[in-house]
């Protein structure tokens, strides 16, 4: 059963109903309301925990009404003009959606199966035929088409069933209006207006205030804006004072782009602003032009708000709520961007040549993402400076976006689970990889919603060193690629790092980056494949008997080993693979594209690294907890040398028969009867 907190028309505060059906915010539903029927809006989703009285009275949602649904980019705009305004949810939709539905009752006959053949009556023939070609009629429809007598026997012997259906007096128009191309037009910018276009499109802010006296071009470069926005899938909504002063610009815009410009005013009926709406909400138009009310128009993919003349007062609004739409625009952009982040403005650093441990690396990732998308927020757990998670000149929360978290890992991942679930923010948590036990309940949660919830885990491997066995993870690894929906992520240099994190933000699903303590040089350019794969070639080899595979520091060992087994005529493929779960949804032609099913396959990995065997042929891992000491002296203590791994390469380089013989040998003894044994 879901819970949901309802607005019901005409009404001031919410009331919670119950459904069996999952319905999401936004959506219009029926619901009955004091002995009759009304609409409502579902606004907030309530779970069962929270309701502090009797559930059993609460009535059930009819059913959802044959509207469009309001975004939740919108929904969640309502909501702060109602608590910033100290407003009601009746004022706040009617000023948001435009006119007002009412409910209409109609009776529907449905078909349900044909008269009986032994049922003698000259209009069943008839009727059966017509009820099959229109499964649902009105009854009034019904009624003049056939006699009384006949239509009783129908409901009467279940040939249909009669049910009062609700419909809205008001239609919403389905029909399609033609899409205009944009009309090129050759129009040369001044050098001042060209500065201003270019100022707007590669800033990273999100404001900008353009002066200029009439007559001084302002209009071109909104056109020019809106133009190249169109261009690239993206919606604008052009706002003008006075409904006066709209004629004028709408003539502007409809003569650069024909059909795709919606108008939004009080001037207009009803009807015309919900068939208006209805277009904006399908993606039928993408430009709105209007007075202050069209701040609220449902523009798929938008991409710019332009306040003309936003000294005006006109923009404020003297009726409740008393919004100001210069207010209300500055906020609802930033709800577009937090709920919509537009990924591909990060300019992520090139590390080419670069040494760098991963935590460096990504330290310097996550404050440019920081840079551009304002609901990156997250913290440590009393770890920053070792994680490198500080978003630098960001300030503290509640004031800034790092939280400071305290040794708290399991409270710190639950916390950001719920500003993940929230859909405006995407949170990072950040300790050591050997801590993630602690609030691993939390990742498995995060994993359950498929929520974007980014685990940052530091000191990755035996390379801890000094700090000693207890600090160094060895089965951490292999837990989080056992958990399904839920990315590992552990990058061999600078530049992977980069490409895991590209990956990352477009997944709907939470990541983890494991990243090293210790520098890690810089790799080649892949020969085939990539990161977005989960593994790709890195080096390849002629006439290649061996594929080492591994991930993270391993990788520039497995380079530096394949070296030393060319040097002794065996050729070796290297593959760096810093997601496993992203190769294990590859498809087969790629997989064995890049693990060359002709040669040995070899896993390095400084884990435990069991999960390596649905790939590989023999695993070279660690057997053991770690040690205390140096991290170089541990890698060379553990065998995680270029000299080691190309050793126990060359002795694997040939099938290994043992357990294969030794498997044939047991499926004999269960047949000691058998004339004839299976042969090796």
């Amino acid at each position: 059963m879901y819970y949901y907190e309802i607005y019901v028309e005409n009404n001031i505060r919410l009331f919670t109903y119950k459904s069996e059906e999952k319905y999401e915010i936004g959506q219009w539903c029926i619901v009955n309301f004091v002995n009759r029927d009304k609409m409502g809006i579902i606004v907030n989703i309530v779970k069962e925990e929270k309701i502090d009285f009797d559930k059993k009275k609460l009535k059930s949602i009819i059913c959802t009404a044959p509207v469009l649904s309001i975004p939740l980019e919108i929904m969640k705009l309502a909501k702060w003009i109602k608590n910033y305004y100290l407003s009601d949810f009746f004022s706040v939709f009617k000023t948001i959606y435009p006119g007002t539905l009412k409910l209409n009752y109609s009776k529907r006959a449905i078909y349900l199966k044909d008269f009986d053949e032994d049922f003698k009556n000259l209009e069943a023939p008839k009727f059966n035929e017509y009820m099959k070609k229109r499964p649902e009629v009105t009854l009034n429809t019904l009624q003049k088409n056939f006699s009384e007598e006949i239509i009783k026997k129908a409901i009467k012997q279940k040939v249909i069933s009669v049910e009062k259906k609700v419909i809205l007096n008001s239609k919403i128009s389905n029909k399609r209006k033609n899409t205009g191309k944009i009309i090129e037009k050759k129009i040369t910018l001044n050098e001042e207006q060209q500065n201003a276009v270019n100022a707007i499109k590669n800033s990273k802010k999100q404001i900008f205030l353009l002066k200029g006296i009439t007559g001084s071009g302002k209009t071109e470069i909104y056109i020019n804006l809106i133009k190249e926005a169109l261009k690239n899938g993206y919606g604008s909504i052009f706002l003008v004072p006075e409904i006066s002063l709209t004629t004028q610009m709408i003539e502007r815009l409809e003569e650069e782009f024909l059909d795709e410009v919606a108008i939004l005013h009080s001037k207009l009926s009803d009807k015309e602003k919900r068939e208006e709406w209805a277009f904006i909400r399908n993606g039928e138009k993408k430009i709105v032009i209007g007075a202050r009310s069209a701040i609220f128009a449902p523009v798929q993919n938008l991409k710019y708000i332009i306040v003309d003349e936003e000294h005006e007062n006109t923009y404020k609004q003297e009726n409740n709520p008393r919004y100001h739409t210069k207010n209300v625009a500055i906020k609802r952009a930033l709800l577009n961007e937090l709920l919509n982040p537009d990924f591909s403005k990060i300019n992520f650093p090139d590390f080419s040549g670069k040494k760098l441990a991963t935590r460096d690396s990504n330290g310097i990732i996550m404050n440019e993402i920081a840079r551009v998308l304002p609901g990156f927020i997250g913290g440590s757990a009393d770890l920053a400076p070792s994680n490198k998670t500080e978003l630098k000149g960001m300030g503290d929360f509640p004031n800034g976006r790092n939280i400071h978290y305290g040794i708290r890992e399991h409270a710190m991942a639950a916390i950001n689970n719920a500003i993940a679930r929230y859909g405006l923010f995407l949170p990072f948590s950040a300790t050591f990889f050997i801590f993630s036990d602690y609030l691993k309940p939390s990742a498995r949660i995060a994993a359950l919603m498929s929520v974007r919830h980014f685990f940052i885990f530091t000191h990755d491997s035996i390379g801890v060193g000094e700090d000693g066995p207890t600090h160094q993870p060895i089965e951490q690894l292999s837990t989080l690629r056992a958990m399904p929906n839920f990315y590992t992520f552990r990058p061999a240099d600078g530049n992977e790092n980069a490409l895991c994190w590209k990956a990352a933000l477009n997944l709907r699903a939470p990541s983890a980056f494991v990243l090293s303590r210790q520098g890690l040089a810089p790799l080649e350019k892949g020969e085939f494949g990539g990161v977005e794969n989960g593994a790709y070639l890195l080096k390849s080899a002629q006439n290649a008997k061996i594929t080492l595979i591994s991930s993270g520091s391993e990788v520039e060992l497995c380079v530096k080993a394949a070296e030393i087994l060319a040097a002794k005529g065996i050729g070796a493929n290297v593959v760096s693979a810093p997601c496993f779960d992203l190769l294990c949804e590859q498809p087969c032609e790629y997989v064995d594209k890049i693990l060359d099913p002709q040669t040995k396959i070899i896993a390095v990995e400084a884990a435990s690294a069991l999960e390596w065997y649905k790939f590989a042929d023999e695993i070279y891992s660690m057997k053991s907890f770690g040690e205390s000491g140096k991290a170089g002296a541990l890698f060379e203590y553990f065998g995680f040398t270029p000299e080691k791994i190309a050793e126990f390469a060359s002795k694997h380089e040939q099938p290994n028969t043992t357990y294969l013989k030794r498997l044939f040998d047991e499926m004999n003894k269960l047949k000691p009867d058998s004339d004839k044994s299976l042969e090796f």
